[in-house]
């Protein structure tokens, strides 16, 4: 019997990366999705790990700042194939504009794809991080100018259409320590 090797690895703490964010709402652009497993009143399931960039955020180092949206993988959908519209994950494929009637899940198709996130910070309630304040994805909706619902019937998002223009808000944000101008009003 033999054990599985790794080669060289890098050296570092490993997990995510957890930015300071502010409670609000921000546009955002899905980075990748990975499958993963969660765990709630002892009771394993299969989740996915959407990685959100914050679009226009940066960090001290000049990357993106992202979140990490937990997403189940509600049991009826595994087992018969039936998304419930109650589901977090058919809001975000309803978010991203995908058709609903008939809705297809492939995670892949998504990154890349643009939507508004709520962001509010948490105290976490159990584990080894419990108490601890961390920022959550506590929604997610379609971007500014495009009905979450508005998509045509073949399975693909919906091209995004656009508002009358308006009038802009410019104000400053903090992130991670980093001050930066912001649209308030950009396209999400």
């Amino acid at each position: 019997m033999t054990a599985t090797g790794y080669g060289k690895a890098k050296v570092g703490t490993g997990g995510f990366t957890i930015s300071d964010v502010e409670d609000g709402e921000y546009p955002a652009t899905v980075k990748s999705v990975k499958d993963g497993q969660g765990k709630w009143d002892d009771q394993d399931y299969d989740q996915y790990i959407v990685e959100w960039a914050l679009d226009g955020l940066e960090d001290d180092e000049g990357n993106a700042v992202t979140l990490a949206q937990f997403v189940r993988i509600p049991e009826a959908l595994q087992v018969e194939g039936i998304l419930n519209p109650d589901s977090n994950l058919f809001k975000l494929i309803e978010a991203l504009g995908y058709d609903m009637e008939e809705p297809e899940v492939e995670p892949n198709g998504w990154i890349g794809k643009r939507a508004r996130i709520i962001v509010k910070n948490k105290a976490i309630q159990s584990g080894q991080n419990k108490g601890q304040i961390r920022p959550r994805i506590t929604d997610v909706m379609a971007p500014r100018g495009r009905k979450a619902t508005a998509s045509p019937s073949n399975g693909q998002p919906a091209a995004p259409t656009r508002e009358p223009a308006r009038q802009s808000t410019v104000s400053e944000t903090s992130v991670a320590g980093k001050r930066r101008q912001v649209n308030a009003e950009d396209d999400f």
